[in-house]
């Protein structure tokens, strides 16, 4: 649970960084969402993916896997699962990995998402 954590903490810091270069902001809420566990069975493609409620945007996103290789990780625009076009706000995040051990692994896409109510003040 702690690598989890530092990876949380990764996203939230990135989306500060986003964010906090020449404004001040009135944060909106942030959620964190997990995707369902997948069983990613031995010499198998496992894919993941977890979507921000409504219209909150992704400020970033991981996993978590067991033994499994990552080949992606990326921001998705909706349930498509298609990356997230040049200058679309990114919804949600997907996984996908390969499991090249002779046991089965778990993967699990998250998402850190924030609130579509976020304001932007320019400083003066």
């Amino acid at each position: 649970m702690r690598k989890d954590l530092k990876v949380l903490v990764f996203a939230l810091s990135s989306a500060g960084l986003l964010f906090g270069t020449a404004h001040a902001q009135a944060w909106g809420t942030s959620t964190y969402v997990m995707s369902a566990v997948v069983t990613v069975e031995p010499g198998a493609t496992g894919d993941a993916q977890a979507l921000c409620n409504g219209s909150d945007f992704a400020t970033g996103g991981g996993f978590m896997t067991g033994g499994t290789t990552v080949s992606d990780s990326f921001p998705v625009s909706d349930a498509s699962g298609e990356p997230t076009a040049d200058g679309a706000d990114p919804h949600g995040w997907r996984v996908i990995t390969f499991n090249a051990t002779d046991v089965s692994s778990d993967l699990r896409a998250f998402v850190v998402c924030l609130a579509s109510n976020l304001v932007i003040v320019p400083l003066h």
